[in-house]
């Protein structure tokens, strides 16, 4: 089977991407509380229906990968990388349809997952179906894994994978969103926890306490000078913010927001105060205080930097009783856009005609492509964005499910076909 014919029978399969993607947007598998029981049986059992071997990993209950492999005869090896957890649906009333049915309407899938990253999924399982039925037509291994908790950080999915040296491939096609381009770069992330200590007292005689949450409250906007700092970034990763500009002025005008500030924030630590909380009740002066911070930064920059600036701001103001903690550290990630997977990427991407100028795109939010990266396995974001992802109304066009399966046939037969070459 040469590359058109593979692309071809990918395109017959409309109704089955479509039907898989609705059957795997109706398991609920929201994290937390991160159970993938259901949906990895699910998944498990279309694997061994179609006689794809299948390996189940489950390090902590619940928290289940499966690593699918259809061995090629070549020695080149790539994996599809998804997760299966998706973000609580939350307020029911904010949405139009059931987060789970399923829905299409006016030619979108509707629901939880359906764009984060349900229908990236459906797209690499149904290959794996074709090339099996096929008899395996491509000169080396197509290996579909899915993990259960990208969405907290991946620590019991990739980043264990990794670990346990069970991820062999050379190279790998993550299934996050970067519309009709290629993602290689994602800022790192820096959880800080501060807490002040106060005293308490009758809220009748506030003067004998020491309120907490007034004086957390207070020094709170100081954190944002994190912001100001001006990292040593490497000459590559300048360019790729500059590269990225395009992704970010289709943002920038969809939210009214200036794109310098896209640009700009990619560059730097940004700082969000996520959550707030103190005191006991609404009659005693709060004692306690604790603010949750997420800092992000970017690649070129490590976690101990930031977290450097924190302790230096944290000298600076001589609070008593304050403390920081780091609740976590996830690491940048940034792919040389002259790596290999790339390049086959952004040929596909033109063969397609899914993008006749595909530009690297680079966000501020984190994936599991840095798990990769820290075990020395390259990897490329590819997938159409959808809309709605984290937020209620979630949705992916129905075409694009099909263009996005077509786009992973495509790079898996250029891929492995050039171990045959050798």
């Amino acid at each position: 089977m040469d590359k058109s014919a593979l692309i071809s029978e990918v395109k017959k399969r409309r109704d089955e991407l479509v039907q898989l993607t609705q059957a795997l947007v109706r398991i609920k598998t929201e994290n937390p509380p991160c159970d993938m029981t259901e949906i990895a049986g699910f998944a498990e059992a279309y694997f061994r229906d179609a006689g794809i071997p299948v390996q189940r990993y489950e390090p902590v209950t619940g928290r289940i990968s499966l690593i699918a492999t259809l061995q090629g005869k070549g020695p080149r090896k790539l994996a599809f990388n998804g997760h299966l957890d998706v973000v609580p649906a939350g307020n029911l009333s904010t949405w139009r349809v059931d987060p789970y049915g399923g829905e299409i309407i006016d030619g979108e899938l509707w629901g939880r997952g359906s764009a984060d990253m349900k229908s990236k999924i459906a797209a690499a399982m149904v290959l794996a179906r074709i090339l099996k039925e096929k008899d395996m037509p491509l000169p080396g291994s197509w290996t579909v894994m899915l993990v259960p908790d990208e969405e907290t950080g991946g620590e019991d999915g990739t980043k264990w994978l990794v670990e346990q040296n069970l991820v062999q491939a050379d190279a790998v096609i993550v299934g996050e969103g970067a519309g009709r381009h290629y993602g290689v770069a994602n800022k790192g992330s820096l959880g800080v926890d501060l807490k002040l200590t106060g005293r308490s007292a009758h809220a009748a005689r506030p003067f004998e306490g020491d309120n907490a949450v007034e004086r957390l409250a207070a020094l709170l906007p100081r954190f944002r000078e994190l912001e100001s700092w001006e990292p040593d970034l490497p000459a590559e990763v300048r360019e790729i913010i500059e590269l990225s500009r395009p992704f970010h002025e289709e943002n920038a005008k969809k939210r009214n927001v200036p794109v310098d500030l896209y640009l700009w924030s990619l560059g730097h630590t940004t700082v969000n105060v996520g959550t707030f909380r103190g005191g006991t009740k609404r009659n005693v002066v709060a004692d306690t205080a604790v603010a949750e911070l997420d800092l992000r930064y970017p690649p070129g920059v490590t976690g101990g930097e930031v977290r450097a600036q924190v302790e230096k701001l944290l000298q600076g103001l001589k609070a008593d009783g304050l403390t920081m903690e780091v609740a976590f550290d996830f690491e940048p990630f940034y792919q040389d856009v002259k790596a290999e997977i790339v390049q086959i990427s952004i040929n596909a991407l033109r063969e397609l005609g899914i993008c006749a100028e595909p530009y690297p795109v680079f966000k501020g939010s984190f994936n599991d492509c840095r798990h990769l990266q820290r075990g020395g396995i390259p990897s490329v974001v590819l997938g159409h964005d959808g809309s709605g992802g984290h937020v209620p109304n979630e949705r992916f066009n129905v075409e694009e499910i099909v263009q996005t399966a077509c786009l992973y046939a495509a790079v898996a037969f250029d891929f492995l076909g050039k171990g045959a070459e050798r």
